[in-house]
C-alpha cells in the first residue's frame, strides 16, 4: 500500500518516525533497513539514513523565505540596492556548489541538468554582457543572482531527498509568512512599500512582499499548492496549513488581476490531473476543494465590486495592444541579432511604447525576454525545461503524486509569472520555482524516491 503524503509530511516537519499502515489498518513502524546491494554509499537520501547536519539544511530552509522576501529581509528592510538574505545565501551556496559541480553532476536528473545549464548561461551573460550605457545594471545583477541562486540550490540538493525536504519545509514556511503579510495588508490597507515611505501605485490591490500584484498572484500557485498538499496529513499542523492555503487563495483575488484567476485555474487543473490519475482522494480530499471555493466566494465581494465598477478590466484592451506591439519589436530585435540576443536590459533601454498614462518598456513576456536578452540557446533550454518537467511530473503522478503535484504547481507559477508579469526575471522566486519544479520532477519520476514508495 502506498505510503502517500503522510510519510513525506512527517519527514517534512520531523514530528515523528515514519509510519505506514498494514493491510489491516494498524500502524506499524516503517522498515528502516535496505538491501545494501541496491543502495550504493552515495545513493539519494532514504528515511533510514542519518539526518542531514551542517549549514546546508538551514540554508535550504531559508532560501524560499529569502527569495520571496528579498529586500524586506535585510539590515535595512525595504531599502533597494543593498545586500539582503537571498544574496547572502546565494553566495554561500554558490561557493560550495561550483566547486563540487563535476562531482554531483552525475547525481542530477535530466530536468535538473537542463535547469543548471540555463541558469549558468543567464548568470554569465548577465555579469559579462552589459552593452547599453542606459541599461539598469542593478536589475541585470538581480537577474544574475536569481539564476545563480537557483542553480546553486539544485547542485547542493544533487539528488538528495533529505536536502529536498529542507527546501520544501522552507517553502511551507514562506507560504505561511506571505499569507500573514497579505492578511495584515488586507486588514490595514497598508502595503510594505507604504510602510517604507514609498508610494504603492496599485491602490487597494494586495501585493504582500512583492512589488507587483501580478507577481504575488502568480506565485500563489505554488504557495497555495504546497499548503494544500501538506495539509492532507492528519496532524495538528494540517488544519493550520489548510486554513492558510484557503486564505492565501482567497486573498490572491484581491490583487484584482487576471493573473489571480489564472492562478486558481492552474491550481484546479493540477488537482483535476491528480484525480485523472487516480490520486485525487489520496492527496487533496474533495472537502478541501469545497472549502477553497467557499472561502473564495465569501471573500470575493470586494473583488466583485471592483469588477462591476470596471476597475478589474479597466484598460485591459489597451494593455493587450501595448503588449502585442512590444512583442513585435522584441521579435524584430531578436531577428536582427541573428539569434544571439542583444544583452540583458538592452531592449528596455532602446524601446519606448507610450500609452495614455504609462510608458511601458518591459517586454511583458519573460520567455521572449530571455530570447531577446540572452539569445536563442538559453531560450531553447527554457522551453526544453518546461516540456521535460511536464513529462516527468506527469509520469510521477502515478507513483509519487504529491511530489509530482508540487512540481506542477512550481512550474505553473513560473509559467504564469513569466507570461503575465511585466518582467519577472529579476525576481529570485521565479528562478527558484524553475529549480524546484526540475528537482521535484526528477525525484517524482525516479523509482528510488523514498517518501512515497
Amino acid at each position: 500500500m502506498e505510503l502517500g503524503l503522510r510519510a513525506w509530511h512527517s519527514r517534512l516537519f520531523c514530528m515523528s518516525a515514519s509510519l505506514r499502515r498494514s493491510s489491516g489498518g494498524v500502524a506499524v513502524p516503517r522498515r528502516t533497513t535496505r538491501n545494501p546491494s541496491r543502495t550504493p554509499p552515495d545513493a539519494p537520501m532514504t528515511h533510514a539514513q542519518a539526518p542531514d547536519v551542517g549549514w546546508a539544511p538551514l540554508a535550504l530552509t531559508l532560501m524560499p523565505i529569502a527569495a520571496y522576501g528579498t529586500i524586506w529581509l535585510s539590515l535595512n528592510p525595504g531599502v533597494p540596492g543593498q545586500w539582503h538574505l537571498h544574496r547572502a545565501l546565494t553566495v554561500v551556496l554558490a561557493l560550495v556548489s561550483t566547486v563540487t559541480i563535476f562531482d554531483v553532476w552525475k547525481d542530477l536528473g535530466r530536468s535538473s541538468r537542463i535547469a543548471v545549464a540555463l541558469c549558468m548561461l543567464v548568470t554569465l551573460e548577465s555579469i559579462f554582457w552589459l552593452p547599453a550605457e542606459t541599461t539598469d545594471a542593478r536589475r541585470a545583477f538581480a537577474q544574475a543572482v536569481g539564476a545563480l541562486g537557483a542553480s546553486s540550490v539544485i547542485l547542493v540538493i544533487a539528488g538528495s531527498q533529505r536536502r529536498l525536504v529542507h527546501l520544501l519545509r522552507g517553502l511551507v514556511l514562506a507560504a505561511l509568512v506571505i499569507s500573514a503579510v497579505a492578511l495584515v495588508e488586507w486588514r490595514t490597507g497598508l502595503h510594505l512599500e507604504t510602510l517604507a515611505g514609498r508610494p504603492w501605485p496599485t491602490g487597494a490591490a494586495l501585493g504582500a512582499t512583492f512589488v507587483n500584484p501580478n507577481n504575488f498572484a502568480a506565485h500563489t500557485v505554488v504557495l497555495v499548492g504546497v499548503l494544500l498538499v501538506t495539509a492532507h496529513a492528519r496532524s495538528g499542523w494540517g488544519r493550520l496549513l489548510l486554513f492558510s492555503g484557503l486564505l492565501l487563495g482567497a486573498l490572491s483575488l484581491l490583487t484584482f488581476s487576471r493573473t489571480a484567476l489564472l492562478a486558481l485555474a492552474l491550481t484546479g487543473t493540477v488537482l483535476i490531473s491528480l484525480r485523472a490519475r487516480g490520486r485525487f482522494s489520496e492527496i487533496v480530499p474533495k472537502v478541501v476543494i469545497l472549502a477553497l471555493l467557499a472561502v473564495i466566494a465569501a471573500m470575493a465581494t470586494n473583488f466583485l465590486d471592483h469588477f462591476s465598477e470596471g476597475v478589474y478590466f479597466d484598460g485591459s484592451s489597451q494593455s493587450n495592444q501595448l503588449r502585442l506591439e512590444i512583442a513585435k519589436r522584441a521579435i524584430l530585435a531578436l531577428i536582427q541579432s541573428v539569434g544571439f540576443g542583444i544583452g540583458p536590459g538592452a531592449f528596455e533601454a532602446s524601446q519606448s511604447v507610450s500609452g495614455n498614462v504609462l510608458t511601458i518598456t518591459n517586454i511583458h513576456n519573460s520567455f521572449l525576454e530571455v530570447a531577446v536578452a540572452y539569445g536563442a540557446v538559453p531560450a531553447a533550454l527554457l522551453l526544453l525545461l518546461v516540456f521535460t518537467v511536464l513529462k516527468s511530473a506527469w509520469q510521477g503522478l502515478g507513483t509519487h503524486p504529491s511530489l509530482a503535484a508540487l512540481s506542477l504547481f512550481a512550474l505553473g507559477s513560473a509559467l504564469l509569472g513569466g507570461l503575465t508579469a511585466s518582467s519577472i526575471l529579476a525576481d529570485p522566486g521565479w528562478w527558484l520555482e524553475l529549480a524546484l519544479a526540475a528537482v521535484l520532477a526528477d525525484v517524482a519520476s525516479s523509482s528510488e524516491a523514498s517518501g512515497e514508495s
